[in-house]
């Protein structure tokens, strides 16, 4: 009675082994959305007669699409878009005994590649995956302001990247994933060239980030088409 009560047991966690699993010619589309939005206000002393009010809104867009050429392994391409945008305004004092002065900018960063993600499952229902990809990143850059002797500030970059990006992703129903990503690791290499009459100068900013925690949570969803 023992013996076949393990083998039923036995029988059954293998066959729940064998559904939690992403079969070859399974195809995937993801994405996640981020979305921020926060409002400062300063106001200063009366001796300096001084106040500033900034708004700053972030946004954020993130999709992969994939194939699963073997079990539990996909290759695709992801990509990724973000644009911020801020305006203040302010009241300061200068030589001309106090002005109102406004700005805005906004800024824009672009990255597409290739990717490969490989999934661990935990249980039926659960996974763990880890997602390598690089590529070509590009951001830009304006800034405006009615101040006199100022003028408009644009800046240009373009590189590439590298990352790894673990994250979890919990099955509701057997097309549908909902993702939890906790941060991950990436190099990246951006340049610019300006031309100042007949000087070229060049500029290149290369960065490594190591982020993980809950600062650096993003959600987002899945599905998988034929599963």
């Amino acid at each position: 009675m023992k013996k076949a009560i393990c083998s039923v047991a036995f029988l059954s966690l293998v066959a729940c082994s064998a559904q939690a699993q992403i079969a070859p010619g399974t195809k995937l589309l993801s994405g996640s959305i981020n979305f921020y939005s926060a409002k400062t206000e300063t106001t200063g002393s009366s001796s300096t007669n001084s106040s500033n009010e900034s708004k700053n809104i972030d946004l954020g867009l993130s999709p992969s699409i994939g194939y699963f050429i073997s079990e539990n392994l996909a290759i695709g391409l992801s990509g990724s878009l973000n644009g911020s945008w801020q305006n203040s305004s302010a009241y300061i004092n200068d030589y001309s005994g106090g002005r109102h002065v406004d700005s805005k900018s906004k800024s824009r960063y672009l990255s597409i590649g290739p990717m490969v993600r490989y999934y661990k499952f935990l249980g039926d229902k659960v996974a763990f995956y880890g997602q390598l990809g690089a590529g070509y990143n590009n951001t830009y850059s304006v800034s405006k302001t009615d101040y006199p002797g100022y003028s408009d500030q644009t800046n240009r970059k373009d590189g590439y990247y590298a990352s790894l990006s673990p994250g979890f992703v919990l099955f509701p129903t057997e097309n549908i994933g909902l993702e939890l990503s906790v941060g991950g690791m990436g190099y990246y290499h951006l340049a610019d060239t300006k031309k100042d009459n007949e000087n070229r100068f060049r500029t290149v900013d290369t960065s490594f980030n190591f982020r993980f925690g809950l600062s650096s949570l993003h959600l987002g969803a899945s599905y998988y088409l034929g599963r």
